[in-house]
């Protein structure tokens, strides 16, 4: 949980000093005051990247040299970086330079923008960074493991694209992999697992008209070893491994249908919410207190849509930043504890809460 906030020099965003609250963080103001702004550079510290760029450096306000996010934690933790015009970073954790995994390793986030809405309907990719998020938080190995398996996969990929035949060849490689991509799918079962049992009882309260079914495709059928032995020529005439752990996806069905086909996007929204929410769950259940920034959410929603999420953030023991451009939201939060921020033209004024 974050205690203060200071930003400086990034985008249109003016000197920041804020103490927001323990739970509901409200910050309202038009298009374009700062409003998102404010959620991308706390989304620097708990994802490593910008939502809205690719381009780190692009953050810096054109009249700024560097681009500076300060925060101090429950527990008294400190954590900054520091985005140089050059595209270097500067991080920091407790006085220490650290890397970024161990940034963001230390500061669980999650966001929720109109950008990842769609993330069951996005494609595997999508959906499995869902998944590897929360292991990455809850499995201290998952990281480790990871890396070492992608870089026996480059490596099999580099002789499939050069052209190599040889069998032993690649099996130097396969050998390597082969028991981390077990891992790695015992992992995210386990981790699916307990996300499924809670989400089974939440969609038949929130989409009681369908029974929806969340499954695991690890990447591969019955022997992964034989799998990588049977599909050699094909992945040669391709050039890439096709199957494996890099493949594994989340399967969401009805009735033995892809529920991408049976869900409204407004159901399918519902849905994305609580996955994501049962993440943060996860969280707290191993002792975290994680933030959760939401922005743009009036906007993606109908009425009632915005009525059911909003019960659900209501119930975390979660500190959420929520942007808006209207006073919706500080109707429907009375009488839960909240902070209000007005943000104008890259200000942001503390309001009564």
């Amino acid at each position: 949980m974050i205690t203060l906030l200071r930003v400086q020099g990034l985008r249109n965003l003016q000197e920041v000093e804020l103490r927001p609250g323990a739970t509901l963080n409200l910050l309202i103001g038009a298009n374009g005051a700062g409003k998102s702004s404010l959620l991308e550079a706390l989304g620097l510290l708990g994802l490593g990247r910008s939502f809205r760029t690719p381009r780190l450096r692009h953050l810096i306000h054109h009249e700024a040299a560097a681009a500076q996010v300060y925060v101090e934690t429950e527990g008294g933790h400190r954590a900054g970086m520091g985005i140089q015009r050059r595209g270097d970073l500067q991080l920091r954790l407790d006085e220490h330079d650290v890397a970024l995994h161990q940034l963001i390793a230390h500061f669980p986030l999650l966001l929720m923008e109109p950008g990842s809405w769609d993330h069951f309907s996005a494609g595997a990719v999508a959906r499995r960074r869902l998944l590897d998020w929360g292991l990455f938080h809850v499995e201290p190995e998952f990281l480790r493991q990871w890396q070492r398996y992608q870089r026996a996969l480059e490596q099999r990929n580099s002789l499939l694209r050069q052209g190599f035949s040889d069998a032993t060849l690649y099996r130097v490689w396969e050998t390597q992999m082969l028991p981390v991509a077990l891992r790695l799918s015992e992992w995210r079962q386990a981790y699916l697992q307990r996300l499924r049992q809670g989400l089974v009882v939440d969609s038949a309260s929130w989409l009681p008209e369908y029974r929806i079914e969340l499954n695991l495709d690890q990447g591969w059928e019955g022997d992964l070893q034989e799998v990588w032995e049977s599909t050699r020529l094909r992945d040669l005439q391709r050039g890439h491994t096709q199957r494996g752990a890099h493949r594994a996806d989340i399967v969401l069905s009805i009735d033995g249908r892809p529920a991408q086909e049976i869900l409204s996007r407004g159901q399918m929204k519902i849905w994305t919410t609580l996955f994501r929410l049962k993440q943060l769950g996860i969280l707290q259940e191993q002792g975290c207190r994680p933030c959760l920034l939401v922005d743009d959410f009036a906007s993606e929603l109908d009425q009632h849509y915005r009525g059911l999420c909003l019960q659900m953030l209501k119930t975390l023991q979660a500190q959420v930043w929520l942007t808006s451009t209207d006073d919706y939201w500080l109707q429907q939060t009375e009488g839960v504890e909240r902070m209000m921020f007005h943000v104008e033209q890259g200000r942001i004024h503390n309001m009564m809460g």
